[in-house]
């Protein structure tokens, strides 16, 4: 396994997981919205600097784990992924993770808590008709590509269990 690439919505554990198999498999992590942001949640790159960027990744690095919840510029990610991973939470426990990460950061930035708001936004839309969901489905399915589903700690954990 040298390239993988990591799908849900806020709070469903991405970066986290991301962290637990940089750090197993000792490979580089990427996240996409150091890819999309040019000034994080304020100033959005153009579609085609971030393909640009992403693009850049792929070349240079013969492994990597990807993740993220967008979809607009990561074709090219996902046809190169040896695996990908699926975060499909139930929304009441990414929600807890949301609020309990910001809570935790509002101590520092006050804005957060606008944050906070789109972050469960996203979360209750996110099986939604339109919502990112079927743009996750849509993404995998043009791709033909296989994945594996984690809706669960118990399905984590068995997952990370296998790894060793």
């Amino acid at each position: 396994m040298k390239r993988i690439y990591i799908l849900g919505t806020s709070g469903s554990g991405k970066s986290h997981l991301a962290e637990i198999l940089s750090k197993k498999l000792k490979i580089k992590q990427f996240d996409l919205d150091d890819i999309y942001w040019i000034k994080k949640y304020t100033k959005k790159r153009s579609e085609e600097n971030k393909k640009k960027l992403l693009s850049e990744i792929l070349k240079n690095n013969k492994k990597w784990i990807i993740e993220g919840n967008l979809t607009t510029f990561v074709d090219e990610a996902v046809k190169k992924a040896d695996e990908v991973i699926w975060l499909d939470i139930h929304p009441l426990v990414m929600s807890y993770r949301v609020i309990r990460r910001s809570l935790t950061r509002m101590r520092k930035d006050a804005d957060d808590f606008k944050g906070m708001k789109l972050l469960l936004g996203d979360i209750r839309k996110y099986k939604r008709k339109g919502g990112m969901y079927h743009k996750h489905k849509e993404l995998l399915g043009k791709h033909k590509k296989e994945f594996i589903l984690i809706q669960n700690k118990r399905q984590l954990n068995r997952y990370l269990k296998e790894l060793i």
